[in-house]
């Protein structure tokens, strides 16, 4: 059908015929002439630089790439699309002058023209295609009464021509040419009105949709290609034959008849009366109907019905033209279900929900919440601005965090709102910048959390309360503690009977178990605020396990309980780490280990997971027993505080069970996770890894290090020390602590007494060691008055309360350090060290016994020469009656345990300081390890080294 439009056009352009001009200049549709080479636009119709906006000069200068704003990939798809759809159109987007871009529908066929091919094209404004259908019918009427009227003209015509060829035969030979021009003339005027009508069917044809026309009756006499596709009927079946009630659903048909009647106040019938009944009155008749096709599927359309008339004005029948909307409707159905969901969950949101306009600040919409949690109606809050109920803000305020959110896109923060009844509420505000109807809005969730905020802060009082209560308690018992311990510990330094001796060491040992309590409920209240922290320093992992062989071997022969203390020999000699806390948690999993292990064994392992660099490196920690383990069930109870996975195990074990809660709490602190194994009636494994840094690999870096750790324990002759204490106990156990290394001490019983003594002998004391709880004047105020007459002089306070935040209140109030009570000897005379300019002397009193046994090492771990002795008769006893008595022979038959004696002799002789007995067994056990041979000079060197460390013991 396209090609007879062409055709039209090509004929009319041969004949020169003004009627081609008409055609195409006067048409009221859209029409271009197209280079297909280029794409340049040739010819545009008045009606095209109507549509387009532009001159015709304007459009006649541009292509059609430059009007259709598709990319060419989109073209090609739309291309795809029509062919899979058999549609003979396609629809594109085209740009008009104004920058608005429209719908449109294009019909394009190539046809010759001259000997230049061109593309004739048809363009249809889709968002007007109504208004165009009952334009193009009213033309169809119009354009019929012209032809017949042409044709009319020029059948009279045709008469007069035969009249003056009758008349004038004898003028025939003259007037041959001329006649048969007139003849060709008609032919062509004939021509005209064939290919106009043919142009008419062209366009009816060319429709998106369905055209059906009837007489006045109802009878069918045009259906259009698009009502095929619809319905499913072809044209031949319906033309003069069919009434168009055929395909309206009768149902619904008499349902519109009793409709129309109570609106129209007529009696209409059910029939075709129904369809045109507005028509005729000369009302709007565009309504829904559901068709049915030939299969009898349902279809809906929404159908506009228009009469023509003939040239008396009689109608003649009647042209509907139908648009199938099914798609239309389930998106409208889907847009009303997503409406009512989108409704249905803002109403059911908890908090207040707004659509905001940023621009007016005024709500576009809000739920229920939102109104009446400030108080107002619907229609009084509908008038409110942001700023209206802001609380805190400035309406510039409120201008700049708007733009701040369109530029990210979100926020998050709180604020104050204002009620109407001028209550200030606080709110969690999230907004979210979201586009509706092609505009930006924000879309903000207001939660009142003015009850969350005062339950916050009523639980910071709880807090605060609870903090100072820890720190009374931890002062209250740590008094009476720190005496204990002091008197206990200078007490064993005494020259004392054995049975005395014991007795006082189990004294020290109970009261360091309570410490140990106190300092678990401490810890756990700094893991409770966020306030644990790491000191980092330099430390030797070998110095690690020679603590915990002293601290946990003699309790493991005790229970009869085999314990296995084992590092890595490829670890390195000096890591960087926080020791206290690492001894503190593989002190918990050994206690823990020992505790639940009644028989069998325990180890700990200390090994290189992997060398990451030269100075970094990870490296794993293990302890494995053999004890009553967990069950499922036993195991989720383990990391709770101040419970144990059995309440029977706290009645028969003891504890508070914050051991693991703080082992956890401080692994977590190091950046690991603690790993759990454990299986009923087998025993545990507890595992953590910790990536370290390097600081020497052999130690000869560390070598002045270790000589300078070796005089820790000296002489402060001539160093005075001003001792501010309010109870005498304390007072003498640190006064004996400090006169034991030379130091001089004056003592004052508060903080008044202590100002008055240092002031009253200014430049005198290189020290003041300061209680902070005491009457008349605390050391906080004690300090700050001394601060004022002396900025460098050093203060160390002395708490039993431990907390971080007295540490801080430490600082705040002008002093330099603080030491925790009960007083470590060592740690107060480092603090001392560190804080005095003094010369030290290194205490001559210590005994050097060579290579064979390094006493001073053990002397230095064990604080007590006695007691370092007494490790070494233990060792003694186990050599000569003990597990090792026949250990040479187990080396000499190669017996399945002489591994795991020499590898449990190298510990424990390494832990004791036997230097050569250590290095023997460290050389066998890597043999051992590496399935090499055991020789008769090997068990000879152990039996040689045996014999010097008893020769060396007994000497001592």
């Amino acid at each position: 059908m396209r090609k007879i439009v062409l055709a039209i056009v090509l004929t009319l352009s041969l004949f020169a015929s003004p009627s081609f001009e008409e055609l195409f200049q006067k048409q009221n549709i859209v029409m271009l002439l197209i280079d297909p080479t280029s794409g340049a636009i040739v010819d545009a119709n008045p009606k095209a630089v109507e549509f387009y906006g532009y001159s015709k000069e304007e459009l006649t200068s541009k292509t059609v790439e430059q009007i259709n704003t598709l990319t060419p990939e989109q073209i090609k798809e739309e291309m795809s699309l029509a062919r899979s759809q058999n549609r003979d159109y396609f629809i594109f987007q085209h740009q008009l002058k104004n920058g608005k871009v429209k719908r449109v529908e294009v019909q394009s066929s190539p046809y010759e023209f001259g000997k230049k091919q061109l593309l004739f094209s048809i363009i249809g404004d889709l968002s007007e295609d109504r208004v165009e259908q009952q334009g193009l019918f009213r033309y169809q009427a119009r354009l019929e009464e012209d032809i017949a009227k042409k044709t009319k003209e020029l059948q009279s015509l045709y008469q007069k021509e035969r009249l003056l060829f009758f008349l004038s035969t004898l003028l025939l030979a003259l007037f041959v040419a001329f006649l048969s021009y007139f003849i060709l003339k008609l032919k062509r005027a004939n021509q005209l009105v064939e290919l106009e009508k043919k142009f008419q069917e062209t366009l009816i044809d060319s429709m998106q949709s369905a055209l059906i026309a009837t007489d006045k009756d109802g009878l069918i006499m045009r259906f259009n290609k698009s009502a095929e596709k619809l319905l499913g009927y072809s044209a031949e079946e319906l033309i003069g034959k069919k009434n168009a009630a055929l395909f309206h659903d009768k149902e619904q048909t008499l349902q519109r008849a009793e409709a129309f009647s109570k609106e129209l106040a007529l009696d209409i019938k059910p029939g075709f009366q129904v369809f045109t009944i507005k028509t005729n009155l000369g009302l709007e008749n565009t309504q829904e109907w559901i068709y049915r096709r030939k299969d009898d599927t349902k279809v809906e359309v929404e159908l506009t019905i228009t009469e023509f008339r003939g040239s008396d004005g009689e109608v003649l029948g009647y042209i509907g033209v139908a648009t199938d909307i099914t798609k239309r409707k389930k998106q409208e159905k889907a847009l009303k279900e997503s409406e009512y969901l989108f409704k249905t969950i803002f109403e059911a949101f908890p908090d207040s929900a707004i659509i905001i306009d940023p621009q007016t600040k005024l709500p576009y919409t809000f739920n229920e919440v939102a109104h009446k949690r400030l108080g107002y109606t619907k229609e009084e809050f509908s008038r409110l601005t942001i700023n209206d109920y802001e609380a805190l803000e400035e309406p510039e305020e409120t201008k700049k965090r708007i733009h701040e959110i369109q530029e990210v896109g979100f926020s998050n923060f709180e604020t104050q709102h204002i009620t109407k009844s001028k209550e200030i509420i606080h709110v969690d505000v999230s907004v979210q910048m979201i586009e509706l109807f092609k505009k930006p809005f924000l879309f903000a969730v207001f939660r009142d959390i003015t009850k969350l905020k005062e339950a916050k802060t009523k639980a910071e009082e709880a807090n605060r309360s609870k903090s100072e209560f820890l720190a009374n308690m931890s002062h209250e018992i740590r008094t009476p503690m720190n005496a204990v311990i002091g008197f206990s510990q200078m007490l064993g330094e005494l020259e004392l009977q054995k049975e005395q001796k014991d007795l006082v060491e189990k004294i020290n040992s109970s009261s360091r178990i309570l410490l140990g309590i106190i300092n678990d409920i401490l810890d756990y209240s700094k893991i409770e605020a966020g306030k644990l922290e790491l000191e980092i320093e330099a430390l030797s992992l070998n110095h690690v396990v020679s603590q915990l062989w002293v601290m946990f071997e003699q309790r493991a022969k005790e229970k009869n309980v085999t314990l296995f203390i084992d590092e890595d020999e490829q670890l390195p000699a000096f890591v960087f780490s926080d020791e206290l806390r690492l001894t503190q948690v593989l002190t918990n999993l050994l206690s823990n280990a020992l505790k639940f292990t009644e028989n069998g064994e325990v180890k700990l392992f200390i090994g290189l997971k992997e060398k990451i660099s030269d100075t970094q490196v990870l490296i794993s920690f293990s302890v494995q027993d053999t004890g009553i383990g967990m069950s499922k069930a036993q195991k989720h109870k383990l990391f709770q505080p101040f419970s144990q996975a059995d309440s029977s195990t706290t009645r028969k074990y003891g504890g508070t069970g914050l051991g693991l809660v703080i082992t956890k709490n401080i692994i977590k602190a190091f950046g690991s996770e603690i790993v759990f194994e454990s299986k009923e009636g087998v025993g545990t494994t507890v595992g953590f890894e910790l990536e370290m840094k390097v600081q020497s690999w052999n130690g000869k870096e560390m070598q002045p290090v270790l000589e300078e750790k070796e005089q820790s324990f000296v002489a402060f002759d001539n160093l005075e020390v001003l001792l501010v204490e309010d109870n005498e106990i304390n007072q003498e156990v640190a006064s004996m602590m400090l006169e034991s290394v030379g130091i001089k001490v004056t003592t004052a019983n508060n903080g008044q007494e202590g100002v008055d003594t240092y002031l009253a002998n200014l430049g005198k004391y290189h020290l003041v060691l300061m209680d902070l709880q005491m009457p008349v004047l605390s050391g906080y105020d004690a300090a700050r008055k001394i601060r004022e007459h002396n900025q460098t002089v050093p203060i160390i306070a002395l708490t039993a309360a431990a907390m971080i935040e007295d540490r801080q209140k430490v600082l705040d109030a002008g002093m330099n350090d603080h030491l925790s009570k009960p007083i470590d000897k060592q740690e107060l005379f480092r603090v001392i060290k560190a804080f005095t300019s003094k010369e030290v002397e290194v205490s001559s009193q210590k005994r050097s016994t060579g290579a064979i046994i390094d006493l001073e090492t053990l002397n230095d771990i064990t604080n007590s020469e006695e007691l370092a002795y007494t490790l070494l008769q233990k060792l003694q006893s186990q050599l000569e009656t003990g597990e090792f008595a026949d250990i040479i022979q187990q080396i000499q038959n190669n017996t399945s345990n002489a591994h795991t004696l020499v590898h449990t002799l190298k510990g424990v002789s390494g832990n004791v300081g036997a230097k050569e007995l250590y290095a023997v067994c460290l050389e066998i056990d890597k043999k051992y390890k590496q399935n090499q041979s055991i020789t008769d000079e090997d068990s000879k060197k152990v039996e040689n080294a045996i014999e010097n460390f008893l020769t060396k013991v007994k000497s001592l």
